[in-house]
């Protein structure tokens, strides 16, 4: 058979298959001239745009601004919760330490007594005040002055903690005495109230104004002075010597 009848031949068959087979579309790409295709489309809808972000960030901000206040005070309450707990063991310290003083005897009641004199080693009562009434001594003058040493009933001294300082002020009332039980056979207060107030630093500005009410954790007190003017804590104890044969009478007499 010559060749271009057979070409003739199988041209039909190769176009019948060609139309026949099933081929997938291809997705087609609109707005080709000038206008956005579907791809850019789906690409722009993946961000934010600059409108959102800016209300996003109006929103952090006033819920910041709501929650800051009560930040700001929990804050504050634990910064003078922890100085109130630091200001607890400085006049509980105190207090201890005379108690010790008692207990042990060998002290002196007063500076430039007759005991004093003969020993001016011998560890010294803290200062009292003759107005001071063991009935009101919670009315007894706030300190006005900061002494270093030979502190008066109405002055007070510094004492350091960690980086920040409180000032304390140590009274006690004239107290119930014995004859011939001191050091050197001398007459001895026995039996006495002991005042102790700590205020923070910044009441340091105050002195001469400031307050004897013990000021609350929260920063509040009855007559609403904060830190500046009102003492931090305020502790009151009953002291006695206790190994005389006099020491109950004597503390009667303190009471009376």
């Amino acid at each position: 058979m010559p060749l271009g009848k057979k070409i003739r031949l199988l041209i039909p068959p190769l176009l019948r298959g060609v139309r026949g087979s099933k081929h997938k579309k291809l997705p087609q790409l609109r707005g080709s001239r000038g206008g956005k295709t579907n791809l850019q489309q789906t690409n722009s809808q993946l961000g934010l745009t600059l409108t959102e972000v800016l209300a996003a960030v109006v929103m952090v901000s006033i819920a910041l601004a709501a929650m800051s206040p009560p930040l700001m005070i929990a804050m504050a309450t634990r910064i003078q919760a922890r100085r109130a707990e630091q200001a607890m063991n400085i006049a509980r310290q105190e207090v201890e330490r005379v108690r010790q003083m008692v207990e042990d005897g060998e002290y002196c009641s007063v500076k430039k007594d007759s005991c004093n004199t003969k020993d001016p080693t011998k560890p010294l009562l803290p200062p009292v005040d003759n107005s001071i009434t063991i009935d009101q001594i919670n009315q007894f003058s706030a300190p006005t002055a900061i002494c270093t040493t030979n502190c008066t009933a109405k002055q007070a001294f510094k004492e350091y903690v960690e980086n920040d300082y409180f000032l304390v002020q140590v009274f006690r009332t004239q107290g119930s005495s014995l004859e011939k039980v001191g050091p050197n056979k001398t007459n001895q207060t026995v039996a006495f109230r002991l005042g102790v107030r700590v205020y923070h630093k910044v009441a340091e500005k105050n002195l001469g104004s400031l307050e004897k009410d013990k000021l609350d954790v929260v920063g509040v007190t009855n007559n609403q002075a904060g830190p500046s003017k009102a003492p931090l804590v305020v502790l009151y104890a009953d002291l006695v010597r206790p190994n005389l044969d006099r020491s109950l009478e004597a503390y009667e007499d303190l009471l009376d």
